[in-house]
Parts: C-alpha cells; structure tokens; sequence
C-alpha cells in the first residue's frame, strides 16, 4: 500500500516525476497512469521521455530570473539610498533657507534699529545745533563788534554749519545703504572752503598750543 503504484490506482490520478541520469547528462520524465485490464485487475502503466532541452531551459529561465530579481533588488536599494540622500539634501536646504532668512530679518531689524537711533541722534543733535547757529548770527547782527568778535562769530558759525553737515552726511549712509541716495553736484568756492577748515583747526590747534 506505500508503493507509488498503489497510490496511483487507488487515488486514480497519474502521477509523475523527473529524474537527472548523471551518466547520460540527461533529464528524464516518468509518468505513471492507473487503469485495469479486461480481468478487473489493478495495473499502473508507466513510461518515461527524455526532457533534458526543455530541462535546461527551464533552468536556464530561472537563473535568469534570479539574476534579474537580483539586478532588481540592488537597484531597488541603490534608489532607495538615493532617495535618502535626497531627503537629507532637502532637509538640509531648508534648513538653510530658514537660517538665512532668519540672518535676513536680524539684519533688516538691525539696519532699521541703526536707521531709528541716526533718525534721533540727528534730532537731538540738531535742536541744540540750530540754537548755536541762531545765536551766532543774532550776535553778528549787534553794531558794536570788534574785528575778533566778528571772525570770532564766523568760524562759531562755519563750524556749526559744518558740523551740521556731518550729521547729514551721517543720515545720508542710511540713504545709501537702501539705494536712495542721490548725487548732487554743486559748485565750490574752494578758497572759501579752506578758510573755514583752517579756521576751525586753528581754534583745535591753538586750545593744544600749536602755531597753524
């Protein structure tokens, strides 16, 4: 009953298997199929075909298929690598991105903050300033001035405008920093213009005990 001929009849479903003949280097397949013959007895007929073309490329086939699942495995990691790396590239970008437009927005804060002190430095600076001017010119106005007096009041006067004007020069970097700033062009007395610094630097140079 553990015979395979006996399971073929009883199940009455055939049967086959293959085999490799090392000595031939051959494959072969066996077939067995269940019937009785004209005494009611049990019989199982077997044969047998060589299959060794169809083996080989069956085999063939499959190592075929394994090479590929293999080529598609690796190429499976090797994207999934590239995507990582992606991932990272993007995450690193933004974080650059916030980074910079975080330094974007200190320097803008910054660069007002600078703007506003100027804006009231300028102010406080001018008030007291334009109260020196105004004075200079009411004490130049009097009649009973002597010569020293007079240049006296001017160089008080030229400093003041001077001085003036550095503070305007200072508010004008603002303008420039921002693109606003406009050239205009003027003409210069220029001996004027080197009396009024040598007038002023005699005052510093005179106050250190320096001959100008």
């Amino acid at each position: 009953e553990e015979t395979q001929a006996f399971q073929v009849f009883h199940t009455r479903i055939p049967q086959g298997w293959e085999w490799y003949h090392a000595q031939n280097n051959a494959y072969y397949q066996a077939y067995d199929y269940p019937f009785t013959d004209i005494d009611g007895a049990a019989l199982v007929m077997e044969f047998g075909i060589e299959i060794t073309d169809r083996k080989l490329m069956e085999l063939a086939l499959e190592d075929e298929r394994a090479s590929l699942a293999q080529k598609v495995q690796e190429r499976t990691v090797e994207l999934s690598s590239m995507n990582e790396r992606l991932h990272d590239e993007i995450l690193e970008r933004r974080q650059a991105q916030i980074e910079l437009e975080q330094a974007k927005e200190t320097a803008e804060s910054a660069s007002r903050a600078k703007s506003e002190f100027l804006a009231n430095m300028s102010h406080e600076l001018r008030t007291p300033l334009n109260a020196i001017l105004g004075y200079a010119q009411i004490l130049k106005n009097a009649a009973n001035l002597t010569e020293r007096q007079t240049d006296g009041l001017d160089i008080i006067k030229n400093s003041g405008t001077h001085l003036l004007n550095l503070i305007n020069e200072i508010l004008d970097l603002s303008k420039i920093e921002a693109g606003f700033m406009e050239l205009v062009l003027a003409d210069v007395h220029l001996p004027e213009f080197l009396k009024q610094i040598a007038e002023m630097i005699h005052i510093r140079a005179k106050q250190k005990g320096i001959d100008f």
